[in-house]
């Protein structure tokens, strides 16, 4: 196994341009002991936002400081906050805070709320997604209880979607073995960034989130932390609840932005700056190498459709990287790219499945409302009896979910 930690310092990951922009102004070293630092950008999300504030609100753990960056919202995002704050004082451990700014995106509403922190912990939370009620206190107990920083705790996940007056709940999405992190995460694995929990003193480390590399923005935070040493500690009862269809990248739901050429070549840059990182600093081996190629792959598989030349570059970095030639992904994608074609098997995968919209994943169960959500995957051995057999069945599906129970 590979040692990273002695990789260097994950300051030579971040563009010069994004340390130059933060230089007169970071976070401060100074913290307040055990508070939590909630950190939510938003834009035009006031239809959302309330659920995901409740979601820390129902947070078992206190003290919290709950900090939310308007990031230029168009919508009624402000009244959303103006009450929601006004309910919020009756809970005197939570310290809410809100920030407006110019449209500058996601990373820079974080880093703008990382600047105003002062917990000891940090928790990234996007303005439509949700926690489970023990995230925060199982996950402050296990890192307070780690012994030092350079370590992030994360848990499993599950995407779901609203679909009429029924909330859809797929499988559930767990961790990676221990020292396998950036490996699997530049092969395609990953957490959405509300299911870690941050050091302070690791977030000051990391430096700013890069503002150029959106949509990626927090896989290159991610792995910027991973290739510098960074650790993380899978808690396999704290789940967090992901607002996206599994299914969109066939679909094609919100994609527009996402194939642009720009967005596009942002994800190569980010798969690039961490070949020349890995490269220097002697850790790209074969393993490193072949998860680079299938990142490559990754991005001409699922961005490329309708860009050849982008889609060109990718293929020509996977195949200098793989040192077998053998496509990644299931076995039948492989066959048929084997047979018709990347291009070819590529634009049959998104007639068949993106215009039939005929999906690979299906929903696990359904709840009715987000608090039911919240509590969906509640250890068993905190649960009424009556709840624990009822909730073994999905709602309409005849399928059992015990499997669900086994990883806790």
């Amino acid at each position: 196994m590979i040692d990273i930690s002695r990789s260097g310092c994950s300051h030579s990951l971040v563009p010069a341009g994004v340390w130059k922009v933060y230089q007169k102004r970071w976070m401060s070293e100074e913290y307040t002991p055990g508070l939590v630092s909630v950190i939510i950008p938003t834009h035009n999300c006031a239809r959302f936002l309330g659920e995901a504030m409740d979601s820390v609100l129902a947070q078992t753990y206190r003290p919290i400081e709950l900090i939310v960056v308007d990031d230029g919202s168009t919508d009624n995002t402000g009244s959303v906050l103006e009450e929601w704050g006004r309910n919020v004082r009756r809970d005197r451990m939570i310290h809410f805070r809100t920030f407006c700014q110019e449209q500058r995106g996601a990373p820079a509403a974080r880093n703008k709320g990382l600047i105003e922190s002062q917990g000891e912990y940090i928790q990234f939370l996007d303005a439509d997604d949700i926690l489970s009620p023990g995230k925060m206190a199982s996950q402050v107990s296990i890192l307070s209880g780690s012994g030092g920083g350079e370590k992030a705790a994360y848990g499993p996940w599950r995407h779901f979607v609203t679909s009429g007056n029924r909330i859809l709940v797929y499988n559930p999405q767990y961790g990676v073995s221990e020292g396998e992190w950036l490996k699997q995460w530049l092969s395609g694995w990953f957490v959405p960034p509300h299911s870690l929990l941050w050091m302070r003193s690791d977030v000051i480390r990391l430096g700013p989130w890069d503002e150029s590399s959106a949509p990626d923005d927090d896989g290159e935070y991610a792995m910027r932390y991973l290739a510098s040493g960074g650790r993380l500690i899978f808690c396999p009862e704290m789940w967090v609840y992901y607002r996206q269809n599994p299914n969109v990248a066939l679909f094609g739901n919100s994609l527009s932005g996402r194939r642009t050429a720009s967005s596009i070549r942002a994800r190569i840059r980010v798969a690039r700056r961490m070949e020349r990182f890995l490269a220097e600093t002697g850790l790209l081996d074969d393993e490193y190498s072949r998860a680079l190629s299938h990142r490559y792959y990754g991005i001409a598989k699922n961005y490329t459709t309708g860009n050849r030349l982008l889609r060109r570059l990718c293929l020509r970095d996977f195949r200098r990287l793989s040192r077998d030639g053998n496509a990644p992904g299931t076995s039948r994608h492989r066959v048929l790219a084997r047979l018709f074609g990347f291009v070819l098997t590529q634009k049959l995968r998104f007639l068949i499945l993106g215009v039939l919209r005929i999906p690979t994943q299906f929903p696990a169960a359904s709840v009715r409302t987000i608090e039911e959500l919240r509590t969906f995957d509640r250890p068993a051995s905190q649960e009424p009896l009556g709840s624990l057999v009822s909730r073994y069945h999905s709602p309409g599906t005849g399928t059992e979910r015990g499997a669900v129970y086994r990883h806790h």
